[in-house]
Formats: C-alpha cells, sequence, structure tokens
C-alpha cells in the first residue's frame, strides 16, 4: 500500500513537473522598447462617523468615496466600549464589522461544498441583515479555539468516514474562509488609506490593533503579546512594499524588452499594487507576424501573431507622446495620438514574479493557472488520499514542485491570487482617476478569471455594504440586541476584578460541563463598574508605557516624556492593581532616559509597588546610583514613605532586600 501511494505521488509530480519544465524553460528573446510614464493618483477621501450609543459605546464607521456612487459606501465599523464617558483612557476596541461581508446565499452554501468547483455560481445582490462581526478585538482568541475544534473533528473523525466525509467539509471551510479573507483585505486596503487621513476618531495604536487582528501574520498570532503582534505586521508590510517596488521594476522591465506599454496602479500614497500592460495598434500593424515574443513571467499569448488583436473592438485609450516616446498633453506641438490595446493585468504584491490576474483575451488562460495548485492539493488529498502530514513520499515530491515552481517564478501550482483580486476591487471601488469603463472591463474580467466560489459580483458591493450598515445602525439604536452583546461580554472584565485566577477556571470549566446552560455571572454594581474603569486605566498606562520603552532606545529624544510622566504617575497611584509584569519594564525606563525627574518619577514607583521583583529591581538601580547620595537619600525616605520600614545599609553599601510580610 505504501509502495502504490509513493509511486502515484511521484507519478504526479513528475507529470506536472516535465509539463511546467517544459512550457517554461526555453524561453525566447525580444526586443525591447520604451514603456509609458507612470500615472499620478491623486488623493481619495475616506470619511468616518461617530453614532453614540445608549448603552456606553459608539460606533466609528469609515466610507470610501468613489466617483462611481454618489453617495459614500460603508467599508468598515468599529465599536469603541467608552462605559458612556469622553475620557480616552478607559476605552475598549470590541467588535469589527465589515460591510462587504454579507452572509452567503443558500445557492453560495451548496456551491461550497462541491469538490474541484473553483468558479463563482451565484452572487448575493442585496443584505437586510447586518453583517457578521469580523474579529472581537477584547477576546481574538475565542475565534481561534472554533477553528481548532473542528480541524481535530475533522482529522480525527470525519476523514476516516471516507471520501465524501473529507472532501465535502474541507472544500466548504476553505471557500468559506478565502471568502471572509478577501473581504478583510479589502477593508485593509481602505483602512490603509484612513491612517493616512488627519483624524481623532481611531489613534495609531488602535489602527494598528485592528490591522494586526484582522490578519494575523501567524496562525497563532491570536496568542502573541500585542506588541509582538504589531511588530510583526509592520514587518509584514515592509515586506509587502519591497515585493511591490522589486515586481514593478521586474515587468517595467520586461515590457519595454517586449514592446509593450506598462502602467502601474496603485492607490494614493502606497506604491502601485497592479500595473496594466498595453499594445500599439499601430506597433501591431507594423509587427504583425515579424517581431519575436518572449512569453517568460507575462505568461501571455504573442500579441504580434494573434488576429483578435488586430480585429479588436473592445476598450481602447488614447494617450500622446512626444519624439521621445514622453507622455505629453494633446496641445503639446509635438504630441502624436497613440491608440492602446489593453492586454493584460498583474498583481505586484505577490512573492517572486508579478502574477496574471486579468488576460483581455482569455479568463480560462488565467483560472487555469490560479487553479492549477488547488487542483493538485485536492487531488492528493481527496482521490488519491494522501496527507501532507502522513505520506512522507507525498511531502517530499509537493515540496520539490513547490520549490521549482516558485524558484523559477513558473505561474502554476502559485500561492493563491485571492489578495491580489481584493486588493483589485479596493482599488477599483477608490481610484478616481481610471476610466469608468475601464474599470468594468477589469471587474467583469477579473470576476471570470478568479478561481473563487463564494464572491460577490463587484457591482452589487457597494449595495450590500450600503444595506447592511444601515441594518446595523437600526439593530444597534432600535433593538437591545448590541446592548445585550457589549453587557454580556463586559461580564469576562467583571470576574476578572472580581475574582482570582482558580475561581474564572472553575466558573470556565462549570459553564463547559453544563453545556452553556450555567454561566457566572455578576451584578453590575456603581462600584464593579468603577473597579473595571480603573482596571482599563491602568491597562491603557501600563501599554503606553511598554510601547515606548520597547520601541525607543533613548526616551528623552523619540517620546514624550509627558504623557509617559502622566502614566507612572497613575501606576504609583494605583500601585496595588500595577502587577510584577510592570516591573522590568520601569527598571527598561529608568535605564534609557537621563532625565533626572523622570528617573526619580520610575524609582518613585519602583518603590510603591509591593513586590520581591520590584524590590530586587530597586536594588540594583540603588547600586546604579551609588554616585549620587543625593538620589539615595530621596529613594530611602520614598520607601521608608511607603511602608517599607527601610534598614540601614549592608557592608557592600547596599540597600538589602526587604520581602513583603
Amino acid at each position: 500500500m505504501r509502495k502504490r501511494h509513493a509511486l502515484c505521488a511521484g507519478v504526479l509530480g513528475s507529470l506536472l513537473l516535465g509539463f511546467t519544465l517544459g512550457t517554461f524553460a526555453h524561453p525566447r528573446e525580444g526586443e525591447g522598447l520604451p514603456s509609458s510614464r507612470s500615472r499620478s493618483a491623486s488623493d481619495t477621501r475616506v470619511t468616518e462617523t461617530r453614532l453614540a450609543l445608549e448603552c456606553g459605546a459608539e460606533l466609528i464607521t469609515l466610507f470610501a468615496h468613489s466617483p462611481e456612487y454618489p453617495a459614500p459606501v460603508p467599508i468598515l465599523s468599529v465599536l469603541r466600549d467608552t462605559l458612556g464617558d469622553a475620557d480616552r483612557e478607559n476605552d475598549l476596541l470590541r467588535y469589527v464589522w465589515i460591510y462587504t461581508y454579507a452572509p452567503p446565499t443558500l445557492l453560495q452554501r451548496i456551491a461550497a461544498v462541491v469538490p474541484f468547483l473553483y468558479h463563482q455560481v451565484a452572487t448575493r445582490r442585496q443584505a437586510d441583515a447586518p453583517p457578521p462581526i469580523a474579529v472581537d478585538l477584547s477576546d481574538p482568541k475565542r475565534s481561534v479555539w472554533g477553528k481548532t475544534s473542528r480541524l481535530i473533528v475533522q482529522n480525527a473523525v470525519l476523514d476516516s468516514k471516507g471520501w465524501l466525509f473529507r472532501a465535502l467539509p474541507r472544500t466548504k471551510q476553505r471557500n468559506l474562509e478565502e471568502y471572509r479573507e478577501a473581504q478583510i483585505v479589502k477593508a485593509l486596503a481602505v483602512l490603509s488609506l484612513y491612517e493616512k487621513t488627519d483624524t481623532a476618531a481611531l489613534s495609531e495604536s488602535e489602527l494598528t490593533r485592528i490591522a494586526a487582528f484582522l490578519s494575523p501574520p501567524t496562525l497563532l498570532g491570536a496568542f502573541l503579546h500585542e506588541l509582538r503582534l504589531a511588530e510583526l505586521t509592520m514587518r509584514r508590510s515592509q515586506k509587502s512594499r519591497e515585493r511591490r517596488a522589486t515586481n514593478w521594476d521586474f515587468l517595467r522591465q520586461r515590457a519595454e524588452e517586449e514592446g509593450l506599454f506598462f502602467e502601474p496602479l496603485g492607490l494614493p500614497g502606497e506604491p502601485p499594487s497592479h500595473a496594466l500592460l498595453w499594445v500599439s495598434r499601430e506597433a501591431l500593424r507594423e509587427n504583425f507576424g515579424r517581431r519575436a515574443f518572449n512569453a517568460r513571467f507575462l505568461n501571455i499569448k504573442n500579441p504580434w501573431t494573434d488576429e483578435r488583436l488586430r480585429q479588436w473592438s473592445g476598450y481602447t485609450k488614447t494617450i500622446y507622446l512626444d519624439r521621445e516616446n514622453r507622455r505629453v498633453t494633446p496641445d503639446h506641438p509635438e504630441a502624436w495620438a497613440v491608440e492602446l490595446i489593453p492586454l493584460a493585468l498583474y498583481g505586484l504584491d505577490f512573492p517572486k514574479i508579478p502574477i496574471l490576474l486579468v488576460d483581455f483575451r482569455s479568463a480560462l488562460h488565467v483560472k487555469a493557472r490560479d487553479a492549477s495548485g488547488k487542483v493538485l492539493a485536492d487531488s492528493a488529498r481527496y482521490l488519491l488520499g494522501f496527507s501532507p502530514y502522513g505520506d512522507l513520499s507525498y511531502l517530499l515530491a509537493r515540496s520539490l514542485l513547490n520549490y521549482v515552481t516558485r524558484k523559477k517564478g513558473i505561474d502554476l501550482n502559485q500561492p493563491s491570487r485571492l489578495k491580489a483580486y481584493a486588493e483589485l476591487s479596493a482599488l477599483l471601488l477608490t481610484d478616481d482617476q481610471l476610466d469608468p469603463q475601464l474599470k468594468a472591463a477589469l471587474a467583469r474580467r477579473a470576476e471570470k478569471a478568479r478561481a473563487s466560489v463564494v464572491e460577490n459580483s463587484f457591482q452589487y458591493q457597494p449595495v450590500i455594504a450600503t444595506r447592511q450598515h444601515e441594518a446595523l445602525v437600526r439593530a444597534a439604536t432600535e433593538t437591545p440586541w448590541l446592548a445585550r452583546r457589549i453587557e454580556q461580554d463586559r461580564q469576562r472584565e467583571y470576574r476578572r476584578v472580581s475574582h482570582g485566577r482558580a475561581a474564572r477556571v472553575l466558573f470556565a470549566l462549570a459553564r463547559a460541563l453544563t453545556l452553556g446552560i450555567y454561566t457566572h455571572r455578576e451584578e453590575p454594581t456603581p462600584e464593579l463598574r468603577a473597579r473595571v474603569d480603573l482596571a482599563r486605566r491602568m491597562a491603557f498606562h501600563r501599554a503606553q508605557l511598554e510601547a515606548a520603552v520597547r520601541r525607543s532606545l533613548r526616551l528623552d529624544e523619540e517620546q514624550d516624556l509627558e504623557a509617559l510622566r502622566a502614566s507612572l504617575e497613575f501606576i504609583r497611584t494605583h500601585a496595588d492593581l500595577a502587577g510584577s509584569e510592570i516591573v522590568g519594564m520601569l527598571a527598561e525606563a529608568y535605564t534609557r532616559s537621563s532625565d533626572p525627574e523622570f528617573r526619580w518619577m520610575c524609582l518613585r514607583t519602583l518603590a510603591a509597588i509591593r513586590s520581591e521583583a520590584a524590590q530586587r529591581a530597586l536594588v540594583a538601580l540603588e547600586r546604579d546610583a551609588r554616585g549620587d547620595p543625593m538620589l539615595r537619600e530621596k529613594l530611602h525616605r520614598e520607601r521608608v514613605r511607603n511602608g517599607r520600614g527601610m534598614p540601614a545599609p549592608v557592608a557592600n553599601g547596599s540597600l538589602p532586600l526587604v520581602r513583603d510580610p
């Protein structure tokens, strides 16, 4: 049996590997022509609204302004739990809704279950209910447990029941996850525009938190420390910019070599995310059948021998060039008109190569390339019963194939184009310079070319978003649904400030054993709400101090010390809530500052914390201050004032460790 599996895996990998090498290993060389100049993008407006709710929260909604739609299109909303006041220190971000993320229709759900289907067969045209919550920022681990339980049941129970139980649930889950991920990518693209606007609704740290938890860079991102997750998200964004720049330059060179025109596309203020290739109708007449064409990395048919281009009746555009092939205005004295025919659209934010998204002459050509990786994986798992975790021969064959295709830039068996298509959708919605007819042509062809099963047509997405936003506002203002949900989630905070870890574990165990029938609830008294308010403020100041320490080597030069002093004063005043994990941050803040007042505030705050860790840190910092008798004396008086009963120094001149009673 194992030999048969090994033989099948070897044959499957060898066939696809031989096909890819035979098709792309021997490209032809061509001549070069200059490309067109990149267009400049104007700023696209992203606006916001803030809706105060009676339950002590506010709904912040971001809108994208598109020239094709008279009203702004709602993209996403964030609910901020304010506890009913205007102070930002005790605010907590809770839910994020994405308005293009509508529940799939019945026909879409049926199509999502069908194995080896890689085509959109249905679309939602409208939605009259609020969208599902995309992520709960106050409890991001909740969704991870659901995914983990489904994975365990699938691998431990369903996979052994036969082909149907193995294929149907996995296919459905993958298609629904791809649908959700595509809507998140669209929202993140608009969120990147919002970050560049002068606004006060969402702070920089809140925007980073939203982006990090909407699309975590790792599978276990919800379990990472928030600052670590933000660093990984920023690093991933930087790599994305580098990929775009590399592919932009590479595709531009290839276009020049083949005598094509290159036009980059992108959101304002961002590196180009896509690029169009055009061919001149005049050049086609002059070089038809006489010019060589190298299809490597471009992955389109030779335009110089294609009769369809000679008889092209689709979309075209006219530009004006001077004698040196530079873009000029029509009234320029040396201007001459050049009619361009679109050939292909590429995504630039892709590893190794610019990825083909739209071929204006063949949609099926792109779909076959996009689906090639899924076909291979589905055939191996569903038909041959291979698993990358249980069949070593299949794992080695698949790894070899992945290495060859991705290392050599062969556009087969590549990662999913889902992100590139989703970014294209956001670009078509927000760009105000592209011709509306070109936008419509790109949208139609992209929908036919992508290998996505569950997705909504581009023309209906603004309508869906608007209707879902209206439904959410009605539900939040006219029904108690959202208020009950917020109060239910506040119960976690009530339990956290009222009970220790052991009691909370027992409460969770009781709920699990009773299948949710028993859920421990606290009465939200004014005193309890005040304790929650204080705990949130402590978390705010602790996060502010930690972010400053982790991002700056010299706090005096790179950070606002006034804000940090306010955080230190709050932590010192409420030292009993600070926790031992803040001790290291205070010691680091002391060593990274040369401001005497700030250093003294760090020492005072450490002296107010009653823990062994704080005492050890104080002893170490006191040795550091040995050359400053005045500081040593002030520190001694401060510790005595905090009730520590400071003893006399020992023989080496340092203060001994004082343990808490």
